[in-house]
């Protein structure tokens, strides 16, 4: 249980690095066997799992300070715990499948729970076997008879863009004739991330409106070091925090990066949040803004943050866009509704959309994290605002993307 405190003071924060961008970067490293040194790493549980991918798969990975290298081969090996991440179990399975003829998986009981479609869907068409053992709780993977001349490999995203950024990854181990077809993609911005990522690894992609995808050119030198711009995603809370209490400080944000979460920068600046980039810093003060819309249909992990600012905002405001939100760590749609009822929100869920009736005061209570990293932030933001805080329970779920999370936000 985790007591969050209210609180008028300003803060001055640097954002770890992203997660979603240093998973990728590893997973990278192991489909094409580059060497790499990253300087800057997050110490969050994504990355932990990333990192035993990758040394299951056959990579050394050397751990020192706030370094990672990664470099030279191994042996690789029958057996992954895969942990938590939806993301490095959706690329990584897709890249093992042509690394090893055969691998068992253990992962967390919530990635239990979370949709495996996509992974099958682009298995089934390269000829690998993949399946959940029930008697040794383990997914397994056998690959032995895979095919490496399909012509056209479809994948549906409707649900994620992850098993594309796997299949994107998988491109120059499946040769360089084959194509890869993207239905229903949502997320663009996370497939942006996945492309500039390759490109700096050597592999170059034609991008046909985001619905086909080929190589285009393969080039041997490649970035060895690496230096992590801090994630948008997490940065969203603190930029709500300051807009709505006393104002802050936030660094180490990229204004020009590919993390499709940076939108939050102009979309807080129109709704008449005072929030400037001054010297490679983000400034916020406590501001008085309207209700919105918003649609969230490629910038999912902002809904959280954004139902917290909705409710602080007199008038009703709208999420469109969020029915992805249920395969996420918990179903943030039900979480975020139930959790934050009991602080005296109104949240209700219709045909897609999130409406929230906000200005309404809220109180205290006793909250879940429901196991969702995002879902804690939000909780804790709103804490920092009502006057007698929030008890959190399952605070921890903060160490998937943002362990230094809990030091920083009690220590304002």
């Amino acid at each position: 249980m985790k007591s969050i405190q209210y609180s008028t003071h300003k803060f001055d924060i640097e954002m770890p690095a992203s997660k979603s961008i240093i998973q990728r970067v590893i997973a990278s490293s192991v489909a094409y066997q580059n060497d790499i040194f990253i300087k800057n790493r997050s110490f969050c549980n994504d990355e932990y799992d990333a990192l035993r991918w990758a040394n299951a798969l056959g990579r050394k990975v050397i751990e020192r300070g706030e370094t990672i290298t990664i470099t030279g081969t191994k042996d690789i090996e029958n057996f992954v715990n895969a942990g938590e991440s939806g993301l490095s179990f959706r690329v990584f399975t897709l890249l093992a499948s042509f690394l090893t003829d055969k691998i068992g998986i253990a992962v967390s009981n919530s990635l239990k729970k979370r949709p495996i479609d996509g992974i099958n869907e682009f298995l089934e068409q390269i000829g690998v076997n993949f399946y959940y053992d029930y008697d040794k709780n383990l997914f397994f993977l056998e690959s032995k008879n895979k095919k490496l001349n399909v012509d056209n490999i479809s994948i549906d995203c409707s649900v994620t863009s992850q098993v594309l950024t796997g299949a994107l990854f998988s491109l120059p181990l499946l040769g360089n004739k084959n194509v890869i077809v993207a239905k229903n993609l949502q997320s663009k911005p996370y497939i942006d991330i996945t492309i500039a990522i390759m490109e700096k690894m050597g592999v170059f992609l034609k991008n046909y409106n985001y619905e086909k995808f080929e190589i285009s050119e393969i080039k041997k030198e490649y970035q060895k070091e690496w230096k992590i711009e801090g994630d948008w995603s997490n940065g969203a809370f603190w930029l709500i925090l300051g807009a709505l209490s006393n104002g802050g400080i936030v660094r180490n944000l990229n204004l020009f990066s590919y993390q499709g979460d940076k939108v939050i920068f102009e979309f807080l600046k129109k709704i008449g949040a005072d929030i400037k980039f001054f010297d490679g810093k983000i400034y916020i003060e406590k501001s008085f803004m309207q209700p919105f819309q918003f649609d969230a249909s490629d910038y999912p992990d902002l809904v959280p943050p954004l139902v917290v600012l909705a409710l602080f905002l007199k008038g009703e405001s709208k999420i469109f866009n969020v029915e992805r939100l249920k395969h996420k760590e918990s179903d943030r749609i039900a979480t975020l509704i139930s959790e934050f009822s009991k602080l005296g929100g109104n949240i209700r869920y219709e045909n897609g959309n999130m409406i929230i009736e906000g200005g309404k005061k809220l109180h205290t209570a006793t909250v879940s994290a429901h196991n969702d990293h995002r879902i804690a932030m939000a909780l804790a933001v709103a804490g920092k605002i009502i006057e007698d805080g929030v008890l959190i329970e399952g605070f921890d779920a903060i160490k998937k993307s943002y362990p230094l999370f809990e030091n920083e936000i009690e220590n304002i």
